[in-house]
This record gives C-alpha cells, structure tokens and sequence, in this order.
C-alpha cells in the first residue's frame, strides 16, 4: 500500500488510520518477544537456555511479523484488511493475557519470599503491601528497591526517603564510587 503516493492527502489520512489505530501496536508486539527471550535467560540457570531463549525469541518476533506481513500482502482490499486487523489485535490480546498471567504469578511470588523480610525488619507491612500490589504505590518501586538494597549492602549511603528523581539514584552511585577510592 503506497498511500499518499497515489492517493495524495485521502491517501495519506488513510494510510495514517491503518498504520496508527489499526496496526499501531505491531512493533511494540514483536519487541515483546524479544524481551520475553531475554527475560527467560535472565531467569535460568541451564547455560543451554540462556543461549537459546533470546534467539528464539528473536526468531519469534520475527515470524509474527513475517506472518502479519504475507497476511496483508494475501489478503488485499477492505476484507483482507479487516482480516489481517482481527488476527493482529487477536495476537495482541493473547500477549497481554501472558504478561496479566507472568504478573501473577510474580505477585505470588513476591508475597511467598517478602513475607520473611517483614519478620526480619527489613520491610514494613506497607512496603510489603505496597511491593505486592498492582495498584498501591505509596512509594516508587525504585525508591522501594534501593530501600531493601541499601539495607543488604554494608557501605553504601542510605536513599532518603523524599528522593524523588533518578538524578538523585545516579548522585547516590557516585559517591559510593568516590567513597571507595579513598
């Protein structure tokens, strides 16, 4: 599809229509798997995995794009676009019912291994209702995390709790870096 090139601004706003609310999602979509690829080396501790998983991820997004691609060069004309459309937001829903089903289960996860942390005084029951919850943010996850970090890591100068910038994170990070030259 040429769009503007032959159709000139009817084109142009058509060509824009498809490409933004149609199809707008596509590249975020492919990159997800990427991401999930690399997520699950992360993860792993099988060397063989951590290998594999970012290239079949790669691959992947790759052949849902590919896919999308020979969708719509088949399927020509107002059909072939509401059928390549349906496919795509289709897929997209099945992504954002993984990421809904992976957040879950991290949810879960958190809430099994926090728990101890509550005991040992090293989280309050806020910050641990606020680490597990998908809406309750009465503190940044950031400023939630160099909380903990500060309180593992011997040496290394506590955040204030009003931070509220990552200039600030970065400001913290060299002077623990200037603190150890000395």
């Amino acid at each position: 599809m040429y769009g503007f090139l032959e159709d000139s601004w009817q084109g142009f706003w058509t060509l824009s229509f498809i490409r933004i609310l149609l199809v707008g999602w596509q590249h975020p979509f492919y990159t997800a798997f990427v991401g999930i690829g690399l997520a699950v080396a992360r993860v792993n501790r099988n060397i063989l995995l951590k290998l594999t998983a970012p290239v079949i991820g790669l691959a992947l997004a790759i052949g849902a794009h590919a896919t999308h691609n020979v969708l719509a060069d088949l399927s020509p004309g107002v059909g072939g676009l509401e059928f390549t459309t349906l496919v795509d937001w289709l897929s997209w829903l099945l992504m954002l019912a993984f990421i809904i089903i992976v957040m879950l289960l991290e949810q879960r996860d958190l809430k099994k291994y926090l728990h101890s942390e509550i005991e040992k005084g090293a989280l309050t029951e806020d910050q641990f209702n606020t680490a597990i919850s998908f809406s309750k943010y009465p503190l940044p996850a950031s400023r939630l995390y160099f909380w903990v970090i500060t309180r593992r890591q011997p040496g290394f100068i506590a955040l204030r709790e009003d931070w509220r910038s990552r200039r600030n994170i970065s400001i913290v990070w060299a002077r623990k870096a200037a603190t150890k030259k000395r």
